[in-house]
C-alpha cells in the first residue's frame, strides 16, 4: 500500500510540475508583455496628417475618374466616381459598414467580349519583333475594333486631361480600388489608335499621345497615397516604355525624331520616386487594420468575426474565441506599429540614396528585413505584432528598386529611340554605345546590345526575371 501512495504522489507531482511549466512560463511572458509602448517618433511622424494642400476636389482628381471608369457606356465615369469616391469615406467614418453598400461600378459586364477580338495584339509588354510583326500585320482588325470600342478610347482620353492625382482610400482592409481590366482596355485601345498614328506618319500626333499618356502615370507615381496605387503607377510606366517603342518604331524614317515624346527625355524626379508618401499610407492602413483587431471588427485573418465563425459549431467557435483571449496579450498595438515604423523609416532612408549606391543600399536593406530580437525577454514580446508586420518588409523593400529601376528603362528606351531615328546601323550600335553618354543608372556602363535579338538591355535591382528589360531596335 504504501508503494501504491508513493507512486501515486510521484505521477501527481509529475502531473502538477507538467501542467505548471507552461503555465508559469505563459504568466511569465504575460509579465513581459503587461505593458504596450508609448508612440515613437517615426510613428507620430507617419501619423501626422499631410499639409492640406495635398487635397484635391473630386472634379479635378484622375483617381475618382478611375473610380468610376467601368461605369456602363452611357454613364459618366466622373459622376459615377464621385459616388463611390463619397462611399469610401463614409467607410472611413463608419467602421461598421461592409463591401456589400458598394455602389460601384465594379467591372463591366461585357469587358471579356470588348478583350477578345485585341488577344494576339496584347503582346507589347515582350516587346519582341513578333509583337511589332503581329501589329503590323493586322491593320484591319486595329481600325476595326478602334473604331467599334471608340467610346472606351475615348474615355481613356478624358482621364488624361487630368492633372491632379489623391487617392481616396478607406484606410483600412474594406477599402475599394479603381477596376483595373476596364482600364487596361482603354488603355490597349489608345495605344492601338497611336499605332495607326504611326503606320500614317503622323509624327506629332504620336508625341502628343505618348506625351499625354506618360505624364498622367508619372503624375500618379509622383502622387500616390498608397504603396498598391503606386505600384500601378510603376507598372503603367513600364508598359508605355513597351509599347512607345514598338510605336516609334512603326514611324518611317524621317518622321521618327520629331515623334520622341517629352516626358520620356525628362529623368526621374526625386518625388516620383520617392516611398515617403506611399509609406505613410501603408502605415496608416496598418494602424486602421491593427486597430481594428485590437477593437474585435476584424480577426488575424483579415476577416469579420461573423466570416470567421461562419459555418463552425457552437463548441468550434468557442474555442476560437478561447484562442483569442490567451493571445491577446501577445498582441501589442502601438509596439507593431512603432516597429513598422521604424521599418519603413529604415528602408526608406538607405533607398534615398545616388543611383549608383543604390545596388550595396538594397543590401543592407536587407539587414532590416532580417532583424531579430536579441534575448529572451525582447524575444518573447509582442510576438503576434511582429509576426504580423514581417511578411510585408520584403515586399516593401522591393518596391524601391522597381521604382528605381524606372529610369534605367526610361534610358534604354529613350536611347533605342534616338539611335534608331539617327538611322544607326545596328552593327556598329556597340561603338554607338561606347560613345553615348546615356549609361545604366547603377554601373555607369554602357547599355547592353544584343545582336541576336536587335534589341538594347537594361538589367535592373529586381531580384527574378522581371529586371530584365529590351527594347527592339
Amino acid at each position: 500500500m504504501g508503494v501504491l501512495r508513493k507512486t501515486v504522489r510521484v505521477v501527481l507531482w509529475a502531473v502538477a510540475v507538467v501542467v505548471a511549466i507552461p503555465v508559469l512560463v505563459y504568466l511569465a511572458a504575460l509579465a513581459v508583455n503587461w505593458r504596450d509602448e508609448a508612440p515613437s517618433a517615426a510613428a507620430l511622424a507617419l501619423a501626422a496628417d499631410e499639409p492640406a494642400s495635398t487635397s484635391v476636389a473630386d472634379e479635378n482628381n484622375a483617381y475618382v475618374f478611375l473610380l468610376g471608369f467601368s461605369a456602363p457606356r452611357d454613364g459618366d465615369p466622373a459622376v459615377a466616381g464621385a459616388a463611390r469616391a463619397s462611399w469610401i469615406r463614409k467607410l472611413h467614418a463608419d467602421p461598421s459598414l461592409g463591401m456589400d453598400t458598394d455602389p460601384g461600378p465594379k467591372e463591366l459586364p461585357d469587358i471579356a467580349q470588348l478583350y477578345e477580338p485585341l488577344r494576339d495584339l496584347s503582346c507589347a509588354i515582350d516587346g519582341g519583333t513578333a509583337c511589332f510583326d503581329a501589329l503590323s500585320g493586322a491593320r484591319d482588325t486595329i481600325e476595326r475594333v478602334t473604331a467599334e470600342q471608340a467610346w472606351l478610347g475615348d474615355r481613356y482620353r478624358r482621364l488624361l486631361s487630368y492633372t491632379e492625382w489623391a487617392d481616396v482610400t478607406s484606410g483600412d482592409f474594406r477599402s475599394a480600388y479603381p477596376e483595373i481590366t476596364t482600364i487596361l482596355q482603354g488603355r490597349r485601345l489608345y495605344y492601338l489608335h497611336a499605332w495607326l498614328l504611326a503606320v500614317n506618319g503622323d509624327a506629332d500626333g504620336v508625341r502628343k499621345a505618348l506625351d499625354a499618356d506618360l505624364e498622367l502615370w508619372r503624375l500618379s507615381l509622383r502622387d500616390s497615397g498608397t504603396v498598391l496605387s503606386k505600384m500601378i503607377a510603376e507598372g503603367r510606366f513600364r508598359e508605355h516604355l513597351a509599347w512607345g517603342t514598338l510605336i516609334l518604331r512603326r514611324l518611317p524614317p524621317e518622321a521618327r525624331a520629331a515623334a520622341i515624346p517629352a516626358a520620356w527625355r525628362r529623368p526621374l524626379s526625386d518625388e516620383e520616386r520617392s516611398l515617403a508618401r506611399a509609406f505613410r499610407g501603408e502605415w496608416k492602413y496598418a494602424q486602421n487594420a491593427m486597430r481594428a483587431i485590437d477593437f474585435g471588427t476584424m480577426t488575424l485573418a483579415g476577416t469579420t468575426p461573423a466570416q470567421a465563425e461562419s459555418g463552425r459549431s457552437r463548441l468550434g467557435a468557442l474555442g476560437r474565441r478561447v484562442d483569442n483571449a490567451l493571445a491577446a496579450p501577445f498582441f501589442k498595438v502601438q509596439a507593431t506599429l512603432n516597429d513598422h515604423a521604424g521599418a519603413l523609416a529604415r528602408i526608406e532612408s538607405l533607398l534615398d540614396v545616388p543611383y549608383t549606391e543604390l545596388p550595396a543600399a538594397l543590401m543592407r536593406a536587407h539587414d532590416v528585413i532580417d532583424e531579430k530580437p536579441s534575448g529572451i525577454v525582447a524575444a518573447a514580446y509582442n510576438p503576434i505584432g511582429r509576426y504580423l508586420i514581417s511578411a510585408g518588409r520584403e515586399a516593401n523593400m522591393s518596391y524601391g528598386a522597381r521604382v528605381a529601376d524606372l529610369e534605367g528603362e526610361r534610358r534604354a528606351a529613350l536611347l533605342t529611340a534616338e539611335l534608331r531615328a539617327r538611322n544607326v546601323p545596328p552593327e556598329t550600335i556597340p561603338a554607338a554605345l561606347e560613345l553615348d553618354s546615356t549609361r545604366d543608372p547603377y554601373t555607369g556602363q554602357p547599355f547592353i546590345w544584343i545582336p541576336a535579338r536587335s534589341a538594347m538591355a537594361f538589367v535592373g535591382l529586381q531580384s527574378d526575371s522581371h529586371g530584365h528589360f529590351e527594347y527592339l531596335y
